[in-house]
C-alpha cells in the first residue's frame, strides 16, 4: 500500500522564495574489474584518490587523469579506490 506525504511551504516574507539545486558528486569508477595490468578510472579529472589494500593501508595516492593506472606491481587481491574529496570508495580486484 502506497503512503502519501504532504509538504507545506509557507512564505512569511515579501521577498521571493529561492531554491538551491542539489549537487551530487558521483563516485570514482574503475574498469575493467577484475584486472591484472591497467585500471581505467572515471570521474572528475584532478580528483585526488587513494588506493587502499585489504588492511586499509594506503598503497598509492594520485590525482585522476586521462591515463590508465598501472596496477601490475600490486599483489593479487581486493583493493579500494577512495575519492579523497567525497570519501566514497569503489572496490576492484587485482588478479
Amino acid at each position: 500500500m502506497a503512503t502519501t506525504v504532504d509538504y507545506w511551504i509557507v512564505k512569511l516574507a515579501a521577498t521571493p522564495l529561492g531554491t538551491k539545486t542539489a549537487t551530487t558528486r558521483s563516485a570514482l569508477s574503475a574498469y575493467p574489474n577484475p584486472t591484472s595490468t591497467q585500471l581505467t578510472l572515471r570521474g572528475p579529472l584532478g580528483t585526488p584518490y587513494q588506493l587502499l589494500n585489504q588492511l586499509g593501508q594506503v598503497v598509492r595516492t594520485g590525482q585522476l587523469s586521462a591515463q590508465p593506472l598501472d596496477v601490475q606491481a600490486l599483489s593479487a587481491g581486493l583493493y579500494l579506490l577512495r575519492d579523497q574529496i567525497s570519501g566514497r570508495t569503489t572496490k576492484f580486484v587485482k588478479e
